[in-house]
Parts: C-alpha cells; structure tokens; sequence
C-alpha cells in the first residue's frame, strides 16, 4: 500500500475523497431527526364541571360522598417561543378535557399547630392547541393538583397548584409528523382562571 502511494501521487487524495463522501452521504442515521424546545405560556378558565359517577349519593353538579371524579373542560389562549433561540412558533387557542380523580393524599402542609392542611389529587386530560397558521397540536397529559389556600379545609381548592407530565399524541400542517414529551406546572384561582407554563421537546421526523 505505501510502495503503490509512492509511485500514484494521486492516490492519497482520491482516497480522501472517497472518504469524505461516505461521511457526507452516510450521515442518514445522525440528522434523520430535528429536535426543537418550546415554551409555551398558556392562560385559560374552567367550565362545564360535572361529578360523578352519578348516584343517590353522587350529584352531577354538586358531588356528593359518593363521587369517585369530577371533570371539566378548559378554554384558553397561549403562546410558544422556542426556548433558546427565542423564535416565535405563534400564538395559539386551547382546549382541554380534565378528569381529577377524588382520591385525596396529603399535601404535606400545616397549620401553626402542626395538624395537616390540605390535599392533593391525581389527574389527567387531553388537549388540543391550535395555531394562527391552522397547525393544531394534541397532547395528553397526567399530574397532581394540591390546595394553595392558607386553610383548605380538607379540600384541594381552588386556589391550587398543579404539576404535570405531558406527551405529544400529533397533529397537523408542520405539526404532521411531530413525537415528544414536556411538564409543566401552573396555578388556578378562586374565579377559576388560571395560568401554565410549560417546557417541551419537540421532535420531528426529515
């Protein structure tokens, strides 16, 4: 191999040039995926809140001890920059389905006398953002809401505060072909208005 590089000069350069092209052209595996983190600020109110399953002991609209959930539907807006170039991906309109499920666990705060205040409870839903451009995103999501009053009085609020984990389902227009995952963590007021923010990971397929 050195006898024939010392009798064909061009040979160490024509080597090099086949190398480089397998890189080039072999790089498939390595930029087949672009990787996008967004943030995105949401504000929304709650309505339509139903308990159930409905029973003698289980109200449809005002619970009961027999209630095992409740659910209710969000309306809100949001917007989402990208979370280190700061680009502006548009705003946007959501809607969401929640289901909170009436099985309580303690916050872990306390009143001055050291008697446990407050609850929290498990829940999850599914939501849909859609943008100016018409792209629409689906996500399904699953956390826990907990009490924020100073005294709950054995429930979760509102006010209360909540913690969530979040996975892109789809969507559509430059949404088609989109995977990945976030959190968030937000805040609902006594008016049932609220606010989120919330980290993601976007991954679309070249």
């Amino acid at each position: 191999m050195r006898d024939n590089f010392s009798t064909h000069p061009q040979a160490p350069r024509s080597y090099i040039l086949v190398l480089a092209s397998m890189l080039i052209f072999n790089t498939g595996p390595v930029f087949a995926q672009q990787t996008v983190h967004a943030q995105t600020t949401v504000k929304f109110g709650n309505a339509n809140t139903t308990f159930g399953p409905v029973s003698s002991g289980c109200d449809a609209i005002n619970g009961g001890p027999e209630c095992k959930f409740l659910s209710f539907e969000t309306d809100g807006t949001c917007e989402t920059r990208e979370e280190i170039g700061h680009a502006n991906f548009g705003k946007c309109t959501l809607k969401t389905s929640t289901t909170v499920l009436l099985s309580f666990s303690p916050s872990g705060a306390h009143d001055q006398s050291g008697n446990p205040t407050g609850v929290c409870v498990p829940f999850f839903e599914s939501a849909t953002r859609s943008y100016d451009d018409g792209s629409v995103l689906d996500l399904n999501g699953q956390g826990t809401a907990c009490c924020a009053e100073d005294s709950c009085s054995g429930g979760f609020g509102p006010p209360l505060v909540f913690r969530e984990s979040t996975i892109l389902t789809g969507g559509t227009g430059r949404f088609m072909s989109i995977k990945g995952n976030g959190s968030d963590s937000g805040a609902q007021y006594s008016d049932g208005t609220g606010i989120a923010q919330e980290e993601e990971v976007w991954v679309f397929s070249r």
